[in-house]
C-alpha cells in the first residue's frame, strides 16, 4: 500500500507539472548556483537507491566550478529523473555513470546506463508524453510516462537542450547542457537579478 501510494503520488505531481506546461504556468525560480557542486549532491543522495539494487554509481565531476543561472529544485528533479530511470530498467550490479564535462560555453551532465537499451523507434517518441518504449513496458516497471517530457522542458527553459543515444542490449546514454552565467548563450534571465548562492 505504501509503495503503491508513492507511485500515485508522484503521478499526480507529474500530472500538475505537465497541465502548468501547458498552460503556461510553470514558473521557475532562478538563482546562481555551481552545477558541479549541486549535481554531485544529487548523485551522491541517490547512491541509497542505486546500492539497494547493488548497483555501481560512478560519479566523476572536474576540479572547477559551473556557475550556472538556474532552479535549483527543478534542476535536482532532472538529474533525479534521469538517474531514477538508469536504475529502474538496469539490472541488478550493473554500473551507472554520472558525470559533468565543462568548455567555455556550456556544463554537460551525461548518466550513462548499461541496461536494456531502446531502439530508434522508442527514441524518436521517448519524449512524448505518456509514452513508453515497448522494451521497457515489458519490464513491468511502475512510470508515469511523463518524467522525460517534464525533464526536457525544464532543461529547455533554462536554455540549454537534452538528447538521448541508445542501444538495444547495451544501454543508454541521456545528456543535457546548461549555459554558463557568464556566457552570451544565456538571455532569459538578466544576470544582475542573481546572486551566487552557497552551493
Amino acid at each position: 500500500m505504501q509503495k503503491n501510494g508513492i507511485q500515485l503520488s508522484r503521478l499526480v505531481d507529474d500530472l500538475l507539472d505537465v497541465a502548468r506546461l501547458e498552460s503556461g504556468k510553470f514558473e521557475l525560480e532562478f538563482t546562481e548556483i555551481d552545477a558541479v557542486t549541486h549535481i554531485q549532491d544529487v548523485g551522491r543522495g541517490f547512491n541509497t537507491i542505486a546500492s539497494a539494487k547493488k548497483q555501481n554509481l560512478n560519479i566523476t565531476i572536474p576540479d572547477e566550478k559551473a556557475w550556472v543561472t538556474a532552479d535549483r529544485g527543478r534542476l535536482t528533479q532532472v538529474v533525479s529523473n534521469l538517474l531514477s530511470n538508469a536504475s529502474k530498467y538496469s539490472d541488478e550490479g550493473t554500473n551507472i555513470g554520472l558525470s559533468i564535462a565543462i568548455d567555455a560555453q556550456k556544463v554537460t551532465c551525461t548518466v550513462t546506463d548499461h541496461g536494456m537499451g531502446m531502439s530508434d523507434e522508442a527514441l524518436s517518441s521517448i519524449f512524448q508524453t505518456f509514452y513508453r518504449a515497448p522494451e521497457l513496458k515489458s519490464q513491468n516497471v511502475p512510470d508515469t510516462g511523463l518524467g522525460l517530457v517534464i525533464a526536457r522542458s525544464i532543461i529547455n527553459q533554462h536554455g540549454g537542450e537534452i538528447s538521448v543515444e541508445s542501444t538495444p542490449g547495451k544501454g543508454s546514454v541521456f545528456e543535457f547542457w546548461l549555459p554558463l552565467s557568464n556566457t552570451d548563450s544565456w538571455s532569459n534571465t538578466p544576470l544582475e537579478t542573481a546572486t551566487h548562492e552557497a552551493a
